[in-house]
């Protein structure tokens, strides 16, 4: 990773890019790579194993050690994923895999969620998944494509309108009724699957060849049993364990592990206890974090740049993407960038999955669209489950007036689908925009959450809220 003058490490992809020139062509230099890369990972690029998953490794929060995901969890996934339509019996990976790996779908994520409780367990578990769906992607240094700003678009009145309703920054607060929250809390974890107790595993290997570079085996018989760890009575501090991975007082955490009645489940399985018990604090302690929200705007004797985004954040962010197959600047069918100068403040647009890019090819066709931005990634709006950064800012004109919507691009309007952190955050910004709405006194301004254009048509038509799943 590249560092400055200082000596400090300098992160993101716009500084930190390798380039190789190789001594053969293009083509052959990647699939050599791959082929190396699978070799020192131990994997095969488009094949899904049990073994994979079962030896993939990850250190959970507040953890001092790595744990592998294990044989079981590595079963159920595979039998999960193959069950879905994403592999085949033996493993291969399908189309529809790579589709869900490209768009980062929420129905993938909830089944990886339903396997492995632990977040950072989560986190290995989806990397490994995009690894053998889609090999490591190696572009050409060609294909880079810097993306500039359009001065014209930003000085245009349909922009400015824009830009000036949704400039305005908040500050939030939270106000929580902790009796509630604790009582919230003992019910959920009383609803919380029974943890099961841990087994010990006999596994069986037939050797299969054994030459200079090494054993090679296979698992022909898996037998469990019940067994007595000798840590059974040397337990972790659980309340520190708690505290640190939710934040919350180690009172509040021994008061609703003791009223829950689960807490001897603690010494049948204490890893997985600590694991759905977190999830399950983090889960309630969000929707009363958000239930209790409350946002103002920032006072107006702070500065300037603090009370609004300056417009400088679009030249700022100095924006990049890559052309041709697997890129992700929004291209034709002959893989040739389109420009979106004619409503865009970006000639180009970069975008991360293919719902953003029907998105923004829409926008473009629409001719009550006057002018639209894929805001940069510095735009964000402050929530207590950290900053949120939305999609899109729009300006159309309709027979009723002029509009302004935030769209946020989701493969799903349904939000009890999506994470609890991503529906958190969501749920946030609309107050954000809701407050920006009553105080500057905006009444054309709205947020929404979209999957397609005929979705965010309704928003445009003033369907009242109740009758959207969206808004």
């Amino acid at each position: 990773m590249c560092v400055d003058g200082n000596g400090d490490r300098v992160r993101g992809f716009d500084v930190n890019r390798l380039t190789v020139i190789a001594n053969e062509s293009y083509e052959e230099f990647a699939e050599q790579l791959q082929r190396e890369l699978a070799e020192d990972l131990g994997i095969e690029f488009g094949v899904v194993t049990v073994d994979g998953f079962a030896r993939l490794t990850y250190k959970g929060v507040g953890a001092s050690e790595a744990k592998p995901v294990g044989n079981e969890a590595g079963r159920e996934l595979f039998a999960t994923l193959l069950k879905a339509g994403y592999i085949d019996a033996r493993g291969r990976v399908q189309d529809r895999l790579r589709e869900a790996v490209q768009e980062d779908t929420e129905e993938l994520r909830q089944l990886v969620e339903g396997t492995i409780a632990d977040e950072r367990g989560q986190i290995e578990v989806r990397r490994l998944i995009k690894r053998l769906a889609k090999p490591i992607d190696i572009k050409r240094a060609g294909s880079r494509l810097s993306v500039p700003v359009v001065q014209e678009r930003l000085a245009s009145p349909e922009f400015g309108a824009l830009w000036d309703r949704i400039q305005h920054r908040t500050e939030f607060r939270v106000v929580v009724d902790e009796d509630a929250l604790r009582k919230e809390m003992v019910t959920a974890l009383r609803d919380m699957a029974p943890v099961p107790r841990r087994k010990g595993e006999w596994l069986t290997h037939v050797v299969d060849r054994i030459d200079q570079s090494g054993l090679a085996a296979e698992t022909s018989h898996a037998r469990r049993a019940d067994v007595v760890y000798e840590d059974s009575q040397n337990l972790p501090d659980i309340l520190s364990v708690l505290a640190d991975r939710t934040q919350l007082t180690r009172a509040t955490i021994a008061h609703v592990l003791t009223d829950s009645g689960t807490l001897h489940q603690f010494k049948l399985n204490p890893q997985v206890y600590v694991d759905r018990v977190t999830t399950t604090l983090n889960t309630t302690k969000s929707r009363f974090l958000i239930n209790g929200l409350r946002y103002e705007l920032v006072d107006a004797s702070r500065p300037d740049r603090e009370r609004r985004y300056p417009l400088s954040l679009l030249e700022e962010a100095d924006l990049s993407g890559y052309t041709g197959s697997g890129g992700n600047v929004v291209a034709d069918a002959d893989n040739k960038p389109i420009s979106f100068d004619a409503k865009s403040p970006y000639k180009y647009l970069v975008v991360d999955s293919g719902v953003e890019r029907e998105f923004a090819l829409r926008l473009q066709q629409r001719h009550d669209i006057k002018a639209f931005v894929k805001l940069p990634s510095a735009f964000v709006i402050p929530t207590p489950l950290g900053d949120y950064n939305p999609d899109w800012a729009v300006m159309a004109e309709r027979p009723d007036g002029s509009q302004y919507i935030v769209f946020e691009t989701k493969s799903t309007t349904d939000l009890e689908l999506l994470r609890q952190a991503e529906r958190g955050k969501i749920l946030a910004a609309r107050r954000h925009f809701e407050r920006v709405c009553v105080d500057i006194g905006f009444a054309d301004l709205k947020y929404a959450v979209v999957n397609d254009m005929e979705a965010a048509d309704a928003v445009l038509d003033n369907v009242p809220a109740e009758d959207l799943a969206l808004s």
